[in-house]
């Protein structure tokens, strides 16, 4: 049987040690450990890493969608509402009823509208609601020509007219004030 050297060294360091000025080793031969491994200390805090950059969420914006025109059945029809004239000394003691037929062909909106002072025709381009056009309107002794613009929505529409040229014009004016029609069914 071969002996470990490395056990004979340790019998002899410990035989060393025991029996200082001795000659003979009494007792039973002590077992060889092995050493624990020392561990390294944890610190109390541990240190956080470097962030990591989190790429923010992009956002699509969701493609516009076109706003159409009012079909023709909300549109087409006998309307009736309010008119606010803007030059009360023109348009002085005229109610304020109004009643309007439309009609809608395509983006073309046409109408023709009665008041107590005045009654007109227009003819108009509807685009995503608004419509913009041109007026003729009587109003008894005079012609007039104006552009018109305003909303069209279902259950309303809203006409201004913000003046109105006289036709034929022999006075020193010749503009007045116009008017809002507001309608509605």
């Amino acid at each position: 049987m071969r002996t470990n050297p490395l056990t004979l060294l340790i019998a002899a360091a410990i035989a060393s040690a025991a029996c200082k000025n001795s000659d003979t080793l009494t007792g039973p031969m002590p077992t060889p450990t092995a050493s624990a491994p020392t561990a390294t200390p944890v610190p109390a805090t541990a240190t956080p890493l470097p962030a990591t950059a989190t790429p923010a969420p992009t956002r699509t914006p969701a493609p516009a969608t076109p706003v159409p025109s009012p079909t023709p059945s909300t549109v087409t029809g006998v309307w009736s509402g309010t008119v606010a004239y803007h030059d009360l000394d023109w348009w002085e003691d005229c109610a304020s009823a109004v009643t309007a037929n439309l009609y809608q062909n395509g983006n073309t909106l046409t109408g023709d509208f009665r008041a107590a002072c005045v009654r007109g025709l227009f003819v108009a381009t509807l685009s995503d609601f608004r419509l913009t056009g041109t007026l003729t309107a009587d109003g008894g002794a005079f012609q007039y020509s104006a552009a018109v613009s305003g909303v069209v929505l279902p259950g309303s529409v809203t006409i201004s007219v913000p003046s109105l040229t006289i036709q034929k014009c022999s006075m020193d004016v010749c503009q007045v004030g116009g008017f809002d029609l507001r309608l509605s069914r």
